[in-house]
């Protein structure tokens, strides 16, 4: 947890604290240690762990006290937050995303780590969630993919397995 107090560790905060220098905030996502919030202009700002890169600055500082405008992004209208890694979707669909990527979970064909934000070479995304060790997205047309270890998911999904590409996720059951 980071309330965002340029505090110089990550701790517990008992109370609501109000994060400074963030306005007009739209959406908020925490991750593992790490959070990004999205303003009414489409900009991310972030602010916490960094051991993975997740925070996307491509700056070797292993926290970020508080928050710091990322400004490889704009037009960002979703954002999410997983364990070492976040994610987003800009105006046009298009999905970015950085940090850590061990399990395959930013589906780039590979398990190598990101320090800057990146395209993840999907499209049409509408929502996008980054959970502990893979991310899943909804598209334009309803369908929903998913890359990383699925493995923790139902038995009946097609795709739990291992995967570091981006795959449409389907039931056994559907396809009889």
């Amino acid at each position: 947890m980071n309330s965002g107090q340029n505090n110089s560790s990550l701790g517990k905060v008992k109370k609501f604290t109000e994060v400074p220098n963030l306005k007009n905030i739209v959406m908020i996502s925490a991750g593992n240690g790490q959070n990004m919030s999205l303003n009414l202009a489409g900009e991310v700002y972030a602010w916490g762990a960094n051991t993975k890169h997740e925070l996307g600055f491509g700056i070797n500082d292993t926290y970020v006290g508080s928050p710091k405008k990322v400004e490889s992004l704009s037009n960002i209208r979703y954002v999410s937050s997983g364990n070492g890694n976040n994610v987003c979707i800009n105006k046009t669909g298009e999905v970015f995303g950085a940090g850590d990527n061990n399990y395959g979970a930013l589906g780039l064909g590979n398990n190598s780590n990101i320090d800057n934000f990146q395209s993840l070479n999907i499209a049409n995304a509408i929502q996008i969630s980054s959970g502990n060790t893979y991310t899943s997205l909804v598209k334009e047309d309803g369908t929903v993919w998913g890359t990383g270890d699925l493995s923790h998911g139902d038995i009946d999904i097609q795709t739990s397995s291992k995967s570091r590409i981006w795959l449409q996720v389907r039931s056994k059951r559907s396809r009889s």
